[in-house]
């Protein structure tokens, strides 16, 4: 009734031999399916194109009290051939007793596309590309278990989607994967050649080795995972819960220097100068969540950029969520101005963006601040085109009785201090700037002759037409006037 399990035009046909002898049980049969399909919440079969066969060998006493399956094979024409072999004690309290599986070589992507991504769809996992070999067995004695996957040649990578951003790819993957359960751990190790996070950011070759047993994975050795022109440096790694819902994950390393500018081209932003870095002494996952107690270190545009209380959830899901404080200190405003050709700016800038909450990648809430520092002694200069552009940003008007035609003769001004705030919430910022005026709040505040001051009368903005505005402005160069 509730549709999980569904079957159409199914056909299957068994035989088999059952023979008793004096206190023995013997048993000979085969099950086969070459009609129809099967979908279950764990798999899809379509026994048309890829027959099924069932084939199994077993003893059992007298009162089939203890039974040995002594061979048995599943094969799915084209995908799967598995064989096994097992002893099971009925009234016992773990009946499976012993087992062995072995799975032949197979292929990943044969397995995904034909038998798991119909399952899958609706979800995050259901548009991967997957090339490459994998084998696998599995053996149990009593309380201990043992499996092994060996990967070769692996391809993984995140399907086309128009409109959406590929998350993740690995490319010439190997590896030897082993975990035990109740028995001594054994390495494993994982390399790749190349890869990619977000689609452009660069994976460089990398290796791995771990231990997995029971449900606790670990790092044996440091990591260094090769990202863009830096390096994210693994030096722990555990993962408790392993494979349950509520799995927990514990991190600490560092990002060695990434320039900016690489990452800026990798993320469609305009070019940035400088270098991003950090050491992350507590990453944790658990319940979906990412936490990093660590800060992060961006130095761009001669100065400093700390971010800090990094919160992600659902991180490679439909709706990503992320939360942080950021912390600005010291940036040049020329080459901040010139990279996204606002008008040029001289002098030096402090801010904030704390609370800052993003949802699908797209701001919901902030509160953000950026002013000049009071001990700046640079030189505070601001061209004719940043005065219009800011203009246009805070519905604002020029102070003073000069008349626009007469300020368009001088190229830039002097300024004593200049800022600009937004707190957003519900799609609408509320405006500030770094001082209250007569009427509204100066944007800039202007000093020497001629003098020009920018005040801003709109306390409240809309924020989707704000970021229209900002990216026709630095995509023309000019203001845009509403």
């Amino acid at each position: 009734p509730t549709g999980v399990y569904a079957g159409e035009g199914l056909a299957a046909s068994a035989n088999g031999r059952l023979v008793r002898s004096t206190d023995l049980w013997q048993l000979v049969g085969e099950l086969s399916m070459a009609q129809g399909e099967l979908l279950t919440p764990y798999f899809y079969l379509n026994p048309h194109e890829h027959p099924v066969s069932l084939k199994t060998r077993l003893s059992a006493d007298e009162a089939w009290q203890h039974v040995r399956i002594e061979e048995s094979s599943l094969l799915c024409e084209g995908l799967l051939n598995l064989s096994a072999q097992a002893g099971l004690e009925r009234d016992a309290q773990r009946p499976l007793q012993n087992l062995l599986l072995e799975v032949q070589p197979l292929q990943a992507g044969d397995i995904y596309r034909e038998l798991l991504q119909p399952v899958l769809f609706g979800t995050a996992w259901d548009r991967f590309e997957l090339v490459g070999g994998i084998e696998w067995s599995l053996s149990m004695e009593g309380e201990r278990m043992n499996l092994d996957i060996g990967l070769q040649d692996f391809h993984l990578d995140d399907a086309d989607s128009e409109g959406s951003r590929k998350r993740l790819g690995l490319y010439g993957v190997n590896g030897r994967l082993h975990w035990s359960r109740g028995a001594e751990p054994r390495p494993s190790w994982l390399t790749w050649q190349a890869g990619h996070l977000l689609e452009k950011i660069d994976l460089g070759a990398s290796r791995v080795d771990f231990e997995i047993a029971d449900d606790v994975m670990r790092l044996i050795e440091q990591a260094r995972l090769p990202l863009l022109d830096g390096a994210l440096v693994i030096e722990r790694l555990e993962i408790e819960a392993l494979g349950d819902a509520n799995q927990k994950l514990a991190f600490d390393g560092m990002l060695t220097p990434i320039s900016m500018n690489s990452l800026s081209e990798a993320l469609g932003w305009p070019p940035l100068a400088g270098k991003l870095s950090g050491v992350i002494p507590g990453l944790t996952y658990e319940n979906g969540v990412f936490n990093i107690d660590g800060v992060l270190l961006a130095s761009i545009f001669d100065g400093d950029v700390l971010i800090k209380g990094l919160r992600l959830q659902d991180l490679f899901g439909v709706y990503p969520q992320l939360n942080a404080d950021i912390e600005i200190t010291g940036l040049d405003l020329e080459a901040l101005t010139r990279t996204f050709s606002f008008g040029r700016i001289t002098g030096r800038l402090d801010g904030h963006v704390r609370g800052l909450s993003l949802e699908a990648w797209q701001p919901v809430s902030f509160d953000a601040l950026f002013y000049t520092p009071e001990d700046d002694e640079s030189r505070h200069r601001i061209s004719q085109k940043a005065v219009d552009n800011i203009s246009n940003l805070g519905g604002a008007g020029l102070s003073g009785s000069l008349a626009r035609s007469f300020l368009g003769m001088f190229e830039e001004f002097r300024y004593k201090r200049i800022g600009i705030g937004c707190r957003l919430q519900d799609h609408i910022c509320e405006m500030v700037g770094v001082g209250e005026a007569k009427e509204g709040y100066y944007l800039v505040e202007g000093s020497g002759i001629p003098r020009i001051d920018i005040i801003g009368y709109n306390h409240t903005a809309d924020w989707t037409r704000l970021v229209d505005q900002l990216k026709q402005i630095t995509k023309s160069g000019g203001p845009v006037i509403q």
